[in-house]
């Protein structure tokens, strides 16, 4: 009778942990020997262990099982000891005593808050740096709240030596956000507004003072700057049909960013309505006067000219319109029109030309 040979059994283990209702499960394979070390277990964790074994066909039974509750205190042999943090702006260095049980050290840090920022503490998990070495340096956020600790298992969570810390402030690395649908200009003023966006308290780097607005010409010439708390300004002494930019920056305890800005630009609107200066009615012939005034802005788009000449004895007045000006030869400085009206000469009597 034929003999079948029977098929060699293998084992493994399977490790499960139910945490919120759910269950995780690991499997350890290739065993070859009667013991294993499990790691890495969590402090305080209860595990099952199942031993189960099975065949190349792919069965398994359960052979033994054990549910075990890993222990939550520290073991003081693998405490890092000695921690000292210098805290350099946003950098932050380590540096700790060597300790001969360990290998690799785990810096752990969580971001507790922005104090820029009117919120509560944030749920920020745990982050989690390893290095050989027994210094190290973070970059962190400016201006912010932080808790860490340096420990040789990586499943530690909590430590004695665990330190609360909080960065210097820096210059900030944002800027407010110009409402371009609300800007408006007109021949020698400007209105602009702007808001905040809801990141930008944690990129303030600093406590929040006020905006710093810019107003720059064409030659890249900044010809004024205010500050304010509010978020709108309106800009005032401009000249007419001329190009600007204007740049909001925030500005905390420390100064504003001058790399870090938002930008609009802009012309101002040509001049619509002008008053002539230095007027003057002078008698040129019997039925005739002439009139010259100063034009005072060269930016002007008039086309036109209305004058009213009016009689206040007779209550009558006369409105000239459509006239174009042309310079005053003897006096250049002058715009001059002539007018031909009997009417203002008529009986002698006194007119007012506006």
């Amino acid at each position: 009778m034929k003999q079948h040979k029977m098929k060699r059994q293998t084992v493994h283990l399977q490790v499960e942990q139910t945490q919120d209702g759910y269950v995780d499960k690991r499997k350890i394979i290739n065993i070859t020997r009667n013991n294993i070390e499990v790691k890495p277990l969590a402090p305080g964790q209860t595990y099952l262990i199942n031993l189960r074994k099975n065949t190349v066909y792919g069965e398994s039974s359960v052979v033994s099982s054990v549910r075990v509750t890993i222990d939550n205190t520290i073991d003081d042999q693998m405490d890092v000891a000695g921690v000292i943090i210098t805290n350099n702006g946003s950098d932050v260095h380590l540096k700790w005593f060597r300790n001969p049980l360990c290998e690799i050290y785990y810096i752990k840090y969580k971001l507790i808050r922005h104090m820029s920022c009117r919120e509560d503490q944030l749920q920020s998990p745990w982050q989690v740096v390893a290095t050989s070495y027994t210094n190290y340096t973070l970059d962190l956020e400016a201006n912010s709240q932080y808790e860490l600790f340096v420990a040789a298992d990586k499943t530690q969570e909590v430590s004695e030596s665990m330190q609360t810390l909080v960065t210097v402030g820096t210059l900030p690395n944002t800027s407010p956000l110009i409402l371009q649908q609300r800007f408006r200009a007109t021949n020698e003023s400007a209105q602009l507004c702007w808001h905040d966006s809801p990141l930008s308290c944690m990129h303030m780097n600093g406590f929040f003072k006020n905006y710093l607005v810019e107003v720059i010409d064409s030659q890249n010439t900044t010809i004024n700057t205010y500050r304010t708390e509010e978020k709108k300004i309106e800009i005032t002494g401009l000249l007419p049909r001329t190009k600007y930019k204007v740049r909001v920056r925030y500005v905390n305890h420390l100064g504003s960013n001058p790399l870090i800005y938002a930008e609009h630009y802009f012309t101002t609107k040509a001049t619509s309505f002008l008053t002539a200066q230095d007027l003057v009615a002078y008698k040129t012939s019997a039925n005739t006067v002439g009139i010259r005034w100063k034009i005072l802005d060269t930016n002007s788009t008039i086309t036109g000219i209305n004058i009213k000449v009016q009689n206040h004895v007779e209550n009558k007045s006369v409105n000239i319109t459509d006239l174009t000006t042309v310079q005053c030869k003897a006096w250049p400085s002058y715009n001059k029109e002539s007018i031909y009206r009997a009417l203002l000469l008529e009986n002698q009597q006194g007119y007012l030309v506006q």
